[in-house]
């Protein structure tokens, strides 16, 4: 299937499906910030719009059924508050690691808080050096 324009930027489509919320494993919740201003203005856009932007997940190790989510963690939460059962996902292959540094790494286009991006880089300290990390 090519390339196409989905969600303001070009991804294969193959990588972009709908799933259940419940296949998802939100794995790094504890390291997101909680921000209940910006989490009811997202819950507002999604009444109104729909679901704009896919969270990205990658699949569980060892699970067929499961997808570990990296990045979209408020989305997640809007949408459960509005009772959607589906959400649309961009797989990425590779694993967790490999993901999370990948959407660290995305400069401008993601804005992390500092204390979310800290604590997903001690999360990733815990099993590989400061210097794999750096690279």
């Amino acid at each position: 299937m090519g390339k196409r324009m989905f969600w303001g930027y070009r991804r294969d489509m193959e990588n972009i499906m709908r799933l259940d919320i419940h296949s998802l494993i939100p794995r790094f919740a504890p390291q997101r910030l909680h921000d209940a201003k910006r989490l009811h203005h997202l819950i507002r856009s999604i009444e109104r719009n729909g679901q704009l932007t896919p969270v990205i997940v990658v699949p569980e190790e060892q699970d067929d059924l499961h997808w570990v989510l990296i990045d979209g963690y408020r989305r997640l939460e809007a949408l459960r508050r509005v009772g959607e059962d589906l959400i649309w996902v961009d797989s990425w292959d590779g694993g967790v690691d490999e993901a999370l540094l990948l959407c660290l790494a995305r400069g401008p286009e993601r804005a992390w808080e500092v204390i979310e991006e800290a604590a997903l880089l001690q999360e990733l300290a815990t099993r590989h050096s400061l210097r794999e990390i750096a690279q």
